[in-house]
């Protein structure tokens, strides 16, 4: 005769080996199988869901419904049907518990179910994302690569129009100042003096233009080298300022150079810092009004920086045009002298050879008008007296 014990040990090794179903269709109906063969009762199930009717324990006549809930809600509910109500008595917590136990492995299954599904949708997610990524770098490296070939075929064809055009502006330059200089005598009509000169100046100025648009084309395509040698700073200044007081001249427009450090070297390219400063000071005669003065300074920071200053009293720039004006040619829409229109590559140009040079450029409004065109280089490319600065 099978013992109240033995009939509890049954029970909950059954009710383990259903824990241990896959499935909790077949693990309900083992549990059930295992909870008929307790004495007084005839028939069991365990429904899973159900229509909510059994919210509490209920017993009516020889039937017996158990709730399976949880802290995570219910569940279902596990329906007994007695033969003897009074043999079932002393099994009745026994058979709350062990649903109660069912209940807690249905929360385990969900648990793992909203898992997987969780890992299944994440898995998806990154698969998809990493195609949309795949696709956009595999778009990216196209349009890089078109941008590449592009930049260098418009590198290669300003290489090969600046050579075209400096062949016959070379021409033009060497006769047209033997002409103006009447190297094999007068030319008889000062007029054609007058004009020789206008084109031989004209001639200067495209093919400065033709060098700006050059450089900086190079210097964009990354295929611009820069030839470092040791450059005094003072002679730097001195040199740059007296080619362009011509143009000040013209324009009615003083050149001021404050006192600068005769020691002061700087290492870098000196065609490239030349005509950047160039373009500082063309820059800032322009925007000068008669009789205003152009100041030019060179000089150390605390942190070891050059920085080369051109400042002036003209009507600056508005706050607008400032990232403007840094583009290739593009312009301020502060007043400028008729005969003194640009390309608007100045500015750009200036800034690309400091970045060259591991500096930059900084244009600041004055206080009562004008700018200061700063042109700041690291300190590690300033010497002094031929050594380096610590």
């Amino acid at each position: 005769m099978t013992s109240a014990i033995d009939h509890a040990g049954n029970l909950f090794v059954a009710l383990n080996a259903a824990r241990s179903f896959p499935d909790v269709g077949p693990a309900s109906r083992f549990l059930a199988l295992a909870l008929e063969d307790l004495p007084g009762v005839s028939a069991a199930a365990v429904v899973i869901g159900g229509d909510g009717k059994a919210a509490a324990e209920c017993e009516g006549g020889r039937s017996l419904s158990i709730p399976m809930h949880s802290h995570a809600g219910g569940h279902g509910f596990c329906r007994l049907d007695l033969t003897d109500p009074g043999a079932f008595q002393p099994y009745r917590d026994l058979v709350r518990n062990a649903v109660a136990l069912f209940a807690l492995d249905l929360d385990y299954r969900a648990a793992l179910e909203g898992e997987a599904h969780a890992r299944a949708y994440l898995e998806d997610a990154v698969k998809r994302r990493t195609t949309e990524l795949e696709e956009t770098n595999e778009r990216l490296v196209v349009a890089l690569d078109r941008e590449h070939r592009a930049s260098r075929n418009k590198t290669d064809f300003l290489a090969n129009l600046s050579h075209e055009l400096r062949t016959p502006l070379n021409a033009i330059l060497g006769f047209t100042e033997t002409m103006r200089d009447g190297l094999f005598g007068p030319l008889g009509n000062p007029r054609y003096e007058e004009y020789s000169g206008i084109v031989h100046h004209s001639a200067h100025h495209l093919m400065a233009i033709l060098n700006d648009v050059l450089d900086l084309s190079k210097i964009e395509a990354g295929s611009f080298d820069i030839q470092t040698v040791d450059v005094a700073v003072g002679r730097l200044v001195a040199d740059t300022c007296a080619l362009q007081r011509g143009q000040g001249r013209a324009a009615h427009v003083g050149v001021a150079i404050a006192p600068i450090d005769p020691d002061l070297i700087v290492r870098g390219d000196d065609r490239l810092l030349r005509q950047a400063l160039a373009n500082l000071l063309s820059n800032a005669i322009k925007y000068s009004g008669d009789g205003e003065c152009v100041d030019v300074s060179a000089a150390r920071t605390e942190r070891g920086e050059l920085e080369l200053s051109v400042r002036d009293r003209g009507p600056g720039i508005l706050p607008s045009d400032l990232d403007r004006v840094m583009r290739p040619f593009e312009q301020s829409s502060a007043p400028i002298r008729a005969q003194a229109a640009g390309t608007g590559l100045g500015l750009p140009l200036a800034r690309s050879i400091a970045r060259l040079h591991g500096g930059e450029l900084e244009i600041l409004p004055r206080d009562g008008g004008g700018l200061s065109a700063i042109l700041r280089l690291p300190a590690v490319r300033v010497l002094h007296g031929g050594a380096a600065i610590a």
